[in-house]
C-alpha cells in the first residue's frame, strides 16, 4: 500500500543512502534495499504487532 508520504520518505532515504558521507551506496545497492524495506514494513506495520501482541 504506497502512500504519498511513504514515497517522498524512500525518496529522502535515497537521497541520503546516495551520499558520499559517509559511504555512498550505488544503486543496485539501493535497489537491493527497497523490497528488504518493504517486507520488513509489511511484517512490522502496526496492524501485524497488535495481532501479535495479542496473540
Amino acid at each position: 500500500m504506497a502512500t504519498p508520504e511513504l514515497a517522498i520518505a524512500k525518496a529522502t532515504l535515497s537521497a541520503t543512502l546516495f551520499r558520499a558521507d559517509p559511504t555512498s551506496l550505488s544503486r543496485p545497492e539501493v535497489d537491493a534495499f527497497f523490497p528488504i524495506l518493504t517486507d520488513a514494513l509489511a511484517k512490522c506495520s502496526r496492524p501485524n504487532v497488535q495481532v501479535c501482541s495479542i496473540a
